[in-house]
Parts: C-alpha cells; structure tokens; sequence
C-alpha cells in the first residue's frame, strides 16, 4: 500500500459515526422489545383457540349422540328425552358432565382421550311448554324439540394460568319427532 492510498483511507468519511450506531442501536432494542412483550398475548390467543376448537369438537360430538337418539311415534320410543321440559335443567338421559370427567374410549373400553379442561351442558327444551323454541308456544309442537349444547372452559391467561372466568361454545338445533 502506498502513502497516498493509506491517506486517503484515513481521511474517508464514508461510514457510521458513533452516534449514528448509538441511535439505530435504540431503534433496533424498543421493537425487540415491543415483540417480547406481544409474545405472552399471542401464545395465550393460540392456547384460547385451541381450547375454543375443542370445545366446538365437544359440543358437535355430544349433539350428534342426541340428533342419533330414537325418539318415534309408533312404536312409542323417547329416548332423547325432554318431554315437557322447559330446558331449565338437565334430562336423565343426557347428564351434565363437570371439568374432568369428559373421556372418550375406544372398543376395549380403554381412555384414548381425555379433556379435563372442559364441561358440558345439555338442555333440551320441548316446544310445546312455554318459554318454547324461539317460536310461539303451541300444543301443536309437542313433536319438537330444541337441544341447546353447551360446552364450558377457562381460557389461558396472557401469562398461561388458568382463568378464572369460564368462556363458553354453544351449539344449539331443532328435533322433530320420527313417524
């Protein structure tokens, strides 16, 4: 290298001064911040929507169990249950099951899953007893039904603990009486 070259490297003003590093490096530590402060808040939203799909899950599966359930004119066979019930408590038929207790097996009877973070609810509601269906109460309606699914949870908090406030899916529909 000559001389020269060597002073004119020197003399260069090409670059980044110290507080121009400083001020970027400010810039680069308020968004690395800003990002580990929504982390808490977007893993508690994934863990919500989870709890939220199973809870959908849960609900569905319980009401196509009711909607299966035999309920014929001739011969006379009420297995669903909910005759004059104004869906104000449970029927026999479909206890309500609390947090811990919802499993599913498989055909040897063992526990394949399980969802103790969950209970449900299921209500059903004869149309023909008042406050009816959602439509005019009416005797004509006694071969109507409506099942209301309610699936219950607490969602994670933006620190993942448990809340204390339970959150809720509800599936709700209308069974008429086979002939």
């Amino acid at each position: 290298m000559t001389m020269r070259r060597l002073r004119q490297m020197m003399q260069d003003t090409s670059g980044l001064t110290v507080a121009e590093v400083i001020v970027a490096i400010g810039i680069i530590m308020i968004g690395l911040v800003s990002l580990m402060a929504v982390a808490p808040l977007a893993t508690s939203q994934v863990g919500e929507s989870k709890l939220k799909t199973t809870a959908v899950f849960l609900a569905q599966q319980r009401l196509e169990r009711v909607k299966n359930a035999q309920w014929t004119a001739a011969p006379l066979v009420d297995s669903l249950g909910g005759a004059g019930s104004n869906g104000g408590a449970a029927v026999a038929q479909w206890p309500d099951e609390g947090y811990n207790t919802i499993t599913f097996v498989n055909n040897a009877n063992a526990v394949v899953a399980s969802y103790p973070q969950h209970r449900r609810v299921v209500r059903i509601t004869s149309c023909d007893v008042a406050p009816g269906c959602g439509i005019p109460v009416d005797p004509n309606l006694a071969t109507l039904r409506q099942v209301t699914v309610t699936v219950f949870f607490r969602p994670m908090t933006g620190v993942g603990m448990v809340g204390a406030a339970e959150d809720s899916v509800q599936l709700t529909t209308l069974i008429a009486q086979r002939q």
